[in-house]
């Protein structure tokens, strides 16, 4: 601890640093506090100053967080809530940040451009070819559901019945 400095102003001190690093969740923000030693009190009234003052806020990283996940990261629907809720975040709050990010990029559209963007290919003229065979289709398959994409989306996309995606012999 600094000289003269009280628990309070080194907790604001260490939370503003990890939040120049990036931005945390309410959660996130207390489990890097309390894993450095500081107290509870301290912890609950260093989050209270920092939420007071907006650098602290929930609903904002939610958002943030969504879209990049969305956007960017081409992630479905299931994997970022997953994500959220692991950064502490309520499933209210999720929910609503993820419909916001849906409105710039689809889930369906996440689902081509992740395609395009991995494998350079179309679902149009590539994937729906006769050339496409049913293994790549299901080597595709899992890799966006591991992604996050539900299997009935990714089915229908890729025009596979479901009974190909079950099938062990590639």
């Amino acid at each position: 601890m600094a000289k003269g400095a009280t628990p309070f102003e080194e907790g604001k001190n260490q939370a503003v640093r990890f939040l120049l690093v990036r931005p945390r969740s309410v959660h996130e923000l207390r489990t890097k506090l309390l894993g450095k030693g500081f107290r509870r009190d301290t912890v609950d009234e260093v989050t209270a100053w920092l939420e007071e003052r907006g650098y602290l806020n929930d609903r904002s990283f939610a958002a943030g967080m969504a879209r990049t996940l969305a956007v960017h990261r081409l992630w479905g629907d299931f994997r970022i809530r997953m994500s959220l809720r692991e950064r502490g975040i309520s499933p209210d709050i999720a929910d609503e940040a993820l419909r916001e990010a849906r409105r710039e990029l689809g889930e369906g559209e996440a689902v081509r451009k992740y395609i395009q963007k991995k494998y350079g290919k179309t679902i149009e003229s590539d994937i729906n070819s006769k050339e496409f065979t049913p293994g790549e289709k299901r080597r595709l398959f899992r890799s966006l559901s591991s992604r996050g994409f539900p299997g009935g989306l990714i089915l229908e996309i890729i025009r596979m019945p479901k009974e190909d995606v079950i099938h062990d012999g590639e």
